[in-house]
């Protein structure tokens, strides 16, 4: 059985769920039903085509439990990552809300202490902590006078700016649960779903994330 696809309105997005074994350094692809073991050697990048990751996880309240160290390292992991794949932007976001009912319990207030950006090498990081995609959208477009036509285009440069919709879009956690963070951004990027905690999250699942999506032939939101 070759990669399954998402259903709904994701039905044209292929995907792949990755886990890396430090201990062994080896990681495992899985595409549908089929688990592949794949050495860790570098895939070359595929610099013409990865321009910006998005990375998708853990809870609001894991967010807010971080340290200044712990999302310093965080920060120059992701920036590390950028810089030998090639991509020049790199976007942050919640897998989901806090609270078991879902509901975040972290003040607004608190959610803009732990916005983000840094700028490194002409690599840019976006750590953004608003965990509803629905939120964006509409935050993108209220400013707009009511004369202004929406259109795709220019909504996509409201919410993306000069980095451009995703091209890897990398979420923690099972592949049976969407971040309820990520709307726009499931369209046409590339979706690599590792089985990984936020806390445990480190530079070598994200390079067999990018090394997957380097073996990958972009379909932009179409199947074979």
């Amino acid at each position: 059985m070759g990669a399954r696809v998402l259903d709904s309105v994701f039905s044209m997005t292929v995907f792949s769920i990755v886990s890396w074994c430090p201990d062994c350094g080896r990681r495992t692809r899985h595409n549908g039903d089929v688990k592949i073991a794949v050495s860790r050697k570098r895939a070359e990048p595929r610099r013409s085509t990865l321009r910006h990751v998005l990375v998708a996880g853990g809870s609001v309240d894991e967010w807010a439990a971080f340290s200044e160290e712990q999302w310093r390292a965080r920060l120059a992991d992701l920036v590390n990552i950028a810089r030998s794949s090639g991509a020049r932007h790199v976007t942050v976001h919640p897998h989901e809300p806090s609270g078991l009912d879902g509901r975040a319990v972290v003040e607004s207030s608190v959610l803009e202490t732990m916005r983000r950006v840094v700028v490194e090498d002409g690599i840019r990081v976006v750590v953004d902590p608003v965990v509803d995609g629905r939120e964006r959208i509409v935050g993108a477009v209220s400013s707009w006078p009511r004369s202004r036509k929406v259109t795709e285009k220019r909504l996509s440069a409201a919410l993306f700016g000069e980095a451009g919709e995703p091209d890897l879009v990398v979420v923690l956690g099972p592949d049976d649960r969407l971040p309820s963070s990520l709307v726009w951004e499931l369209a046409y990027g590339e979706l690599v779903f590792v089985a990984v905690h936020w806390f445990e999250l480190g530079s070598g699942h994200l390079e067999a994330a990018v090394d997957d999506y380097a073996g990958r032939q972009r379909r932009f939101g179409g199947v074979e």
